[in-house]
């Protein structure tokens, strides 16, 4: 005869299916993004953010996330992270520093797929007879979807006018760069590059004379050429050494 179960059989069944929903538990929050917060004894949802080059292109850099330095290679997802600001800085050997100041919430994914590191020096050489010919064809001096306001450059492609950024100075023409991401403004005789949300605004070069430039986007956002009077200009923006 089959011996009945004994109620610490019953017991130890009842636990195991227990503790077997418990983790299973545990294991589902936890993909979810949520974390133990051991000092409150509670269970909080966290964030994460992903770098990526405009590029695309795979690099070793360092980063600083509120004070704490790694080094990575790009693409490179930080996940983790508890709810609150931050602030962020990317070191590339040769380099601008691309900085970012956000604030991520709960659950949330924060994407940064469009960085661009500019070269500390950037080269140039005289264009050739091709490329002049190839940026005097271009004839906006402001690039669609883009308006200047007095200091101001505001975005008009979406349906309502946004604003981009906001310069001390005037600002006197704007381009956009490859998938719009970026901006490409001349303030008298400098020329920067700005992203979208107007932040990481860098200086690129100088110009000889204050005066209107005719620009184009070349090599797939890795030349600017530059046409100023007669005078034709390549500026090498690669981010390949």
């Amino acid at each position: 005869m089959a011996q009945k179960p004994t109620l610490l059989w019953a017991f130890s069944k009842i636990a195991y299916l227990i503790v077997f929903w418990a983790i299973a538990a545990f294991v589902l929050m936890f993909a979810a993004g949520y974390r133990v917060n051991w000092k409150a004894g509670f269970l909080k949802e966290t964030g994460s953010i992903y770098l990526q080059t405009h590029n695309r292109d795979k690099i070793v850099i360092k980063y600083t996330l509120n004070g704490q330095e790694k080094t990575v290679e790009l693409p490179h997802a930080i996940s983790d992270l508890q709810p609150g600001h931050y602030s962020l800085t990317l070191d590339y050997e040769g380099y601008e520093s691309w900085t970012k100041s956000f604030y991520v919430g709960p659950s949330e994914a924060k994407l940064f797929n469009d960085i661009l590191f500019i070269p500390t020096v950037i080269k140039s050489h005289e264009a050739s007879a091709s490329q002049k010919a190839q940026v005097e064809n271009e004839e906006r001096l402001v690039s669609e979807g883009l308006v200047i306001r007095g200091n101001e450059i505001y975005r008009t492609d979406r349906g309502t006018d946004v604003l981009i950024k906001r310069s001390s100075n005037r600002v006197d023409q704007v381009f956009w760069y490859t998938k719009k991401t970026h901006i490409i403004m001349k303030n008298e005789k400098s020329v920067s590059i700005v992203e979208i949300d107007g932040s990481n605004s860098t200086k690129l070069f100088t110009l000889e004379k204050d005066l209107p430039i005719k620009l184009i986007v070349a090599s797939g956002g890795d030349e600017l050429i530059v046409l100023q009077e007669d005078k034709a200009t390549v500026y090498d923006i690669s981010l390949v050494l």
